[in-house]
């Protein structure tokens, strides 16, 4: 069973939501869409094939993987949060 994690709003429609997926922690694209409805956002991966990105033909959610478990997921955070105060 996949936890649902909350939306964290980033701007009027815009925001991440934490993922759990094949156990893997990641972070999600949302958009909100009309009526306040979040969406994940997707797109067509590519693949890079005689010189050329080639688009695949399945659409995937953008996601960030951040961790293979919860320490890793953890202190690939923290790094971040020191990035953006600047340390």
């Amino acid at each position: 069973m996949q936890k649902e994690y909350e939306i964290i709003q980033t701007d009027e429609y815009n925001g991440v939501q934490m993922q759990m997926y094949d156990a893997k922690y990641g972070l999600l694209s949302m958009n909100r869409g009309q009526n306040d409805v979040w969406y994940k956002r997707w797109c067509y991966p590519a693949k890079w094939s005689n010189g050329k990105s080639i688009p695949l033909d399945k659409q995937r959610p953008i996601s960030v993987r951040i961790g293979g478990d919860k320490s890793e997921a953890i202190k690939t955070l923290e790094t971040l949060l020191k990035q953006v105060k600047g340390e």
